[in-house]
């Protein structure tokens, strides 16, 4: 049997990531992508600014199978865009010239690590034991394929 969260974590986990993903602190940004989406620790963590379509709202994901777009929701495409110009202005001020175009870069100029991200999902639960990425995203397919 898969351990999963429940509804009501899934939902406070959204309404967690929704108040305070931001470009200070895109763990939350991430999980919140993901959770629209269902798209594993390493795809959110790879993912750079030209597989986003800001302007319909999906994702392409470039895998050994092929290519598949995964769309989300119109507001998070709204914190996305924010995020890039944020992260455009934080450049320019500091002369960064990024190699990668990478989506969840923070003001610091670091992507999140995973355990800052599971560290993010626990704290929405308040949960003093981490709660892991791959926990989060199982219960979002569990929750999707509840609804087929």
């Amino acid at each position: 049997m898969i351990d999963t969260l429940s509804l009501y974590d899934l939902n406070d986990i959204k309404n967690y990531a929704e108040a305070y993903g931001s470009y200070t602190n895109v763990s939350g940004l991430e999980v919140l992508l993901g959770i629209d989406t269902g798209m594993r620790f390493t795809e959110l963590d790879n993912l750079t600014w030209e597989d986003v379509d800001l302007i319909n709202c999906s994702v392409r994901i470039i895998n050994k199978i092929g290519i598949k777009r995964i769309p989300f929701n119109e507001s998070i495409g709204l914190k996305l865009q924010d995020l890039k110009s944020k992260q455009r202005v934080n450049y320019s001020k500091h002369g960064y010239v990024p190699e990668t175009n990478y989506v969840f870069i923070n003001s610091k100029l670091q992507k999140p690590t995973l355990i800052s991200v599971e560290s993010f999902i626990s704290k929405s639960l308040d949960n003093d034991d981490l709660v892991s990425f791959k926990k989060l995203r199982d219960s979002v397919l569990l929750k999707e394929d509840s609804n087929d």
